[in-house]
């Protein structure tokens, strides 16, 4: 199976069927959400990998500040924004992958024993669908905006209403 590399958009049929975007994306888009309506033409579906959630975890609730300063702060990763889905419901996120699309995700936790209790179960997190962002871009708007996560706003939003182009990688 050929890779899909930060930047580019080719993927071969069976790609294409394997890693299609969780169904609650699309209907938060045909709803008219801008923000999944971009993720949708913009983005690609990530694998949950073994290497997902190790590492140092970040503050809970602060996925967005977590992925961004994880960026920053290692040149080798991307920062990536989009969606997880958590007990079949996508929620906004952040994340970071590597250039052979392996992520990292610094926010969420797994109890690594797969306890029973449901909190720390790690089938609950099933589909990670998003969009790879370049560092320089990241960086930009960041500290134009004064705050972390590039959707706020959306309505509104030059990369989402395609006012920027310099986004990728």
């Amino acid at each position: 199976m050929s890779k899909v590399y930060p930047g580019t958009m080719t993927q071969t049929a069976e790609i294409a069927d394997r890693f299609k975007p969780h169904p609650f994306i699309k209907m938060r888009a045909d709803m008219g959400d801008k923000i999944a309506k971009w993720v949708l033409d913009h983005g690609q579906q990530f694998e949950i990998g073994p290497e997902t959630y190790k590492g140092r975890r970040g503050r809970q609730g602060l996925c967005f500040m977590n992925a961004t300063h994880l960026a920053w702060d290692n040149p080798e990763l991307f920062y990536v924004e989009g969606y997880v889905c958590i007990h079949g419901i996508s929620i906004e996120h952040a994340w970071v992958c590597d250039k052979d699309r392996n992520i990292f995700d610094p926010t969420l936790r797994v109890a690594p024993d797969k306890s029973k209790n449901l909190r720390n179960d790690p089938t609950r997190i099933t589909d990670y669908f998003g969009v790879i962002f370049g560092h320089a871009y990241l960086r930009r708007a960041t500290l134009d905006n004064g705050y972390y996560g590039l959707f706020a706003n959306a309505s509104t939003h030059a990369l989402v209403t395609g006012q920027v182009k310099d986004w990728q990688p």
